[in-house]
């Protein structure tokens, strides 16, 4: 039963795969560049960072193949996340002991928090040296993208109803 759930766990995490590569090909074609260039990178970092309208602002577009495009690979992204998740938590939940392992642009790695070390699955002789700081607001400001100035709404008083007779 534990290695046919596997099995369909796993089966889920390649089609997410599938699909995610997909869909940045696809945003790669839309900003005519190369899927694995450092400016798709830079492109998926910025659209998980910033979402949608921030990007396309950036990308000084209104190109609704773009828009589509990005649309299409945060999704991707979000099913990918998913089907990884729920594979590690199965993974997890049968040997607590086992090493999660997380998504990142559409590449797994794990993460050692106390050597501080995270490590693509896919290049495991390349070890990165991280430092894990604690923030408590965003390391930016982006002036452009500043909320709505809301006063929060006033409050209301409350009447007592009283009985008909």
């Amino acid at each position: 039963m534990h290695s046919t759930e596997l099995t369909q766990l796993q089966a889920s995490c390649s089609q997410a795969h599938k699909a995610y590569r997909a869909a940045r090909i696809s945003l790669a074609a839309a900003v005519n560049k190369s899927p694995d260039s450092e400016s798709i990178a830079e492109l998926v970092t910025s659209t998980q960072e910033l979402g949608l309208n921030a990007t396309l602002h950036r990308l000084k577009t209104t190109n609704p193949k773009v828009a589509d495009a990005i649309t299409a690979l945060v999704e991707a992204s979000d099913s990918l996340s998913h089907a990884i998740g729920d594979r590690e938590s199965f993974l997890t939940q049968q040997n607590p002991a086992h090493q999660r392992v997380y998504i990142e642009d559409g590449r797994e790695f794990t993460l050692d928090v106390e050597k501080g070390v995270w490590t693509y699955l896919d290049d495991p002789d390349h070890p990165i040296k991280v430092t894990l700081t604690k923030e408590h607001k965003l390391p930016y400001d982006l002036l452009a993208f500043k909320g709505p100035n809301i006063e929060p709404p006033k409050p209301t008083r409350k009447r007592k109803l009283q009985p008909r007779m």
